[in-house]
């Protein structure tokens, strides 16, 4: 039986900043008042201490003023993913508690977004190897972010303008909101899927854009890139199976990005395959699956990064280097 006390949440270390204030009142698993709203926080003892044995109760415009105002910012890049992976952790916590409204989920997914862009584009040469700090994130934490990370990378590769990236980015963020409630138990699954969740699983797409529309999103290129990010161009995809020009360009880009940083994010029923076999598989389904000249984008973007972290005697991303994986 949980122990943890009816409607509070428990703590993450992205809501504690040593030094800073917290953002909201502490409980322990009785509710008893460990910290009120506004405590400063002393030493990393008590954030260790607190985020092992501390819940909150607070709205969701929590995380769009003080606990996404008070990251630090001259941490070491992987440290500041990892601390990005608790935000949206929390995010994630929050929007299984209740659905806000527009203003305050673009106003949250937006702050994110802004981080996001600029750690990438300070170290886009650091983004594969960082990953690897998200090992001990639950799966849907880390296959989002380094979705996002991936997107915003690819888009500035491209050249996108600030506009179309950061609603791409929202999409990426959000692509698979309506699965938060069973994702986890999705992913330990090692047999075949029961129908029900094979179902669930083909319709996310289209319900999770449903819940982005009620919830009072509007942008069309974010509810497009969402509900598209499973097409396949020659129709093979879901939920619409869509092919061909009627899937647009985000849709096309995120699908790229999804798949990868699904394969190279360990399952319960298949474990992680390395960045450049990865690479690999984007470029056997940019055959028929995939965008042809975007697949050939992202490979060039993250080749020599692929390369630096496989072993001297891999062979070379060059276009002859790929052979067929199969996941």
């Amino acid at each position: 039986m949980s122990n943890r006390p009816t409607g509070m949440t428990p703590l993450t270390s992205g809501l504690l900043v040593l030094g800073e204030t917290t953002p909201c009142a502490i409980y322990d698993a009785q509710g008893k008042l460990l910290l009120p709203q506004g405590s400063e926080i002393r030493s990393q003892r008590q954030i260790d201490t607190l985020v092992r044995t501390g819940y909150f109760t607070c709205p969701t415009e929590l995380f769009t003023t003080t606990a996404a105002n008070s990251l630090a910012s001259s941490q070491k890049a992987p440290d500041l993913l990892k601390d990005y992976a608790d935000q949206l952790a929390f995010f994630f916590t929050l929007i299984s508690i209740d659905t806000p409204d527009a203003e305050t989920l673009t106003g949250s997914l937006r702050q994110l977004v802004t981080r996001i862009q600029k750690w990438v584009n300070q170290n886009p040469g650091e983004l594969l190897s960082s990953f690897s700090i998200l090992d001990d994130q639950e799966y849907p934490v880390r296959h989002t972010l380094q979705m996002a990370c991936l997107t915003e990378l690819f888009m500035a590769h491209l050249g996108w303008p600030q506009n179309q990236r950061v609603s791409t980015l929202c999409a990426a963020l959000t692509a698979n909101l309506s699965m938060q409630s069973y994702q986890h138990r999705l992913n330990q699954k090692k047999a075949r899927l029961p129908e029900h969740l094979r179902l669930a699983v083909e319709k996310h797409p289209l319900k999770t854009w449903n819940l982005l529309k009620q919830a009072g999103i509007t942008d069309p290129l974010w509810l497009d890139a969402v509900v598209q990010h499973h097409e396949r161009l020659d129709g093979s995809g879901y939920p619409a199976g869509l092919s061909g020009e009627a899937i647009h360009t985000e849709g096309r880009l995120l699908a790229i990005t999804e798949v990868f940083s699904a394969l190279i994010s360990p399952k319960s029923y298949q474990p992680a395959i390395s960045a450049e076999e990865a690479l690999r598989v984007v470029k056997t389904q940019q055959e028929q699956q995939l965008d042809a000249r975007l697949s050939q984008v992202f490979i060039q973007c993250l080749a020599p990064q692929a390369r630096a972290l496989s072993r001297p005697d891999t062979d070379d991303l060059s276009e002859s280097g790929y052979a067929e994986t199969r996941h």
